[in-house]
């Protein structure tokens, strides 16, 4: 496939498959949910100030976005770490944050047709397929499961909780 060929020459992919790109997707479009969530008041009205909830839940999704990018550079390069962190990031930010909302306002969502419906069932297949391919490339790995390895995938988790926290205050 020539896209693929062409993900490959520019580093993109490994010997895991499109572990980068779906990534990439699932991280653009958890952003997108996050968004779109904001703009309709989700954590609170608009105005010229930030409270401290809202400054945290700003400070935290950037956290994630940025170890997203950390993550992606070191699965890239075909470390075991990142692949895991990545995979938390993909099923706990992107599928379990971002996508299982759906439940609790169904298609045709109304506050925000057809932007948060779509950013809703685009990180239920991207965070998904994302979360799969990246745990399947790090069993797959040959790298030894160092007790290091594990500090990627950790703070990841850790974010994401905290974030599911914040998100429980900022929306309450």
């Amino acid at each position: 496939m020539m896209v693929e060929r062409e993900l490959q020459e520019i580093g993109m992919t490994n010997s895991s498959g499109r572990i980068v790109p779906l990534n990439a997707l699932a991280l653009a479009l958890s952003l997108a949910h996050f968004l779109v969530d904001w703009h309709i008041g989700l954590f609170g009205a608009s105005s010229e100030s930030l409270g401290g909830v809202q400054a945290a839940l700003i400070g935290l999704v950037c956290f994630v976005y940025a170890w997203w990018g950390v993550s992606l550079a070191a699965a890239a390069q075909g470390a075991r770490a990142g692949l895991l962190s990545l995979a938390t990031l993909s099923a706990g930010w992107s599928l379990l944050g971002n996508g299982l909302p759906i439940a609790f306002c169904p298609p045709p969502c109304a506050s925000a047709f057809p932007y948060q419906d779509l950013a809703h069932v685009g990180n239920l297949v991207f965070g998904t397929w994302a979360a799969y391919a990246c745990w399947r490339a790090a069993r797959a790995s040959e790298q030894p499961p160092a007790r290091t390895a594990w500090m990627l995938p950790g703070v990841a988790l850790v974010a994401v909780v905290a974030l599911f926290v914040l998100l429980t205050w900022a929306s309450a």
